[in-house]
């Protein structure tokens, strides 16, 4: 199953864009931040995640790219979903060692 992230504008604010994650077929939000036209342009399609997890250049990406894996990990723990590979195998570690 592919997993997916894209903004909208916020309805709002104007100058605000909203992050979501699509995850089998279950949307979750991420976070909010400053609208750019750079990000709204990258992101108001949805994106595949592991492409959204490269390395975004430019200026107004940055903080985008500090604020995905943070918020990512978020949604795992609250959830009790495992979304990044990282994760996955270092809950595959822990059952092998049960």
């Amino acid at each position: 199953m592919k997993n997916y992230v894209y903004c909208t504008k916020d309805p709002n604010h104007g100058n605000l864009i909203n992050f979501y994650l699509i995850y089998e077929n279950q949307t979750y939000y991420l976070f909010t931040q400053h609208y750019s036209n750079t990000a709204y342009d990258r992101f108001k399609n949805p994106v595949l995640l592991d492409t959204a997890l490269k390395y975004q250049r430019g200026l107004q990406l940055e903080s985008f790219n500090k604020k995905l894996p943070k918020y990512l990990k978020y949604i795992e723990d609250c959830e009790g979903i495992v979304i990044l590979k990282k994760s996955r195998k270092k809950a595959d570690r822990y059952k092998a060692c049960a």
